[in-house]
């Protein structure tokens, strides 16, 4: 339980920390529409979604499906940037009527040319911490 304490305060520091710290975007780093992921599979949540955009194209966060059949949605605090720790707020489902909410953060690293990523991400919520690995396409 302590081991789960120290994680917890560690990933909102990190969170809290990462959130605006850069106030120029750096346009290599942010992934967009036009060369950027529009599915993304996992042991994540969602374990599978599809990307949503703002208004500037700028990846915003996914919507999909769980593997606790439900529906799960990430949305970043900030565009997605490359090879940097984003951090993001989620909610969803569990088994279609139980609710969850979670805060965490995301690393993601591109494989190779054409916006595809993989990305590792660790989260703390309403009923357990977890970390998750993905794949956008």
């Amino acid at each position: 339980m302590k081991k789960l304490t120290y994680l917890v305060a560690a990933l909102l520091i990190l969170c809290f920390l990462t959130v605006g710290a850069e106030a120029d975007e750096n346009l290599e780093q942010v992934i967009t529409r036009d060369r950027g992921p529009s599915t993304i599979i996992g042991f994540d949540l969602p374990t599978i979604g599809w990307a949503r955009y703002d208004a500037k194209d700028r990846l915003v966060g996914w919507r999909g499906i769980n593997l606790g059949i439900g529906y799960s949605q990430k949305t970043y605090f900030d565009p997605l940037k490359m090879d940097q720790f984003n951090p993001f707020w989620e909610v969803g489902t569990i088994a279609l009527i139980i609710p969850y909410l979670g805060i965490g953060a995301e690393y993601p690293f591109a494989v190779g040319d054409e916006g595809n990523y993989v990305s590792f991400s660790g989260a703390i919520g309403l009923y357990v911490a977890r970390i998750g690995v993905s794949y956008a396409f």
